[in-house]
Parts: structure tokens; C-alpha cells; sequence
């Protein structure tokens, strides 16, 4: 979960995901399944649509990537 990020610092996000984008080969993800939660009671939650995915390395990779960034910039 990405910590609280300052509005200053939202270019500089942008410019790191767009790099690692950038820097992405294609790869297959597998859905398990997909459903849709509502979060908080039903008159005032909302909906988020969950997709239930496959682990795979190029995921793990991804996410390990995404985490040390997060972590160097003190975001937690």
C-alpha cells in the first residue's frame, strides 16, 4: 500500500510509473476470478471491482520493484 504521498511529489510518481511502463515486456496474467465488493455499508460504500489473479514471477518481480521504490522514498 503506497503511503501518504505530498501533492509535490505526485509528478515524480508519475515519471517513475511511467518509466517502469515503459520499460515492461508484455505478460499474461491469469483471472481467477472477478467480483464485485462494496466497501462500507450499502447506501454510503462503494464498489470496487476485484479481480483474483494468478501469482506468477513477472508479477512478483513488478511488485518487489514497485515495493523498494515506495521504500526508498519513504512512502509506507
Amino acid at each position: 500500500t503506497l503511503g501518504p504521498v505530498f501533492e509535490a511529489e505526485l509528478g515524480e510518481l508519475e515519471k517513475y510509473f511511467d518509466r517502469l511502463a515503459e520499460s515492461l515486456e508484455p505478460f499474461e496474467v491469469s483471472m481467477k476470478d472477478i467480483e464485485l465488493k462494496v466497501f462500507g455499508d450499502e447506501k454510503d460504500g462503494f464498489p470496487v471491482l476485484w479481480m483474483n489473479v494468478e501469482e506468477n514471477s513477472n508479477l512478483e518481480t513488478l511488485h518487489h520493484s514497485i515495493c523498494q521504490y515506495i521504500d526508498e522514498k519513504g512512502w509506507k
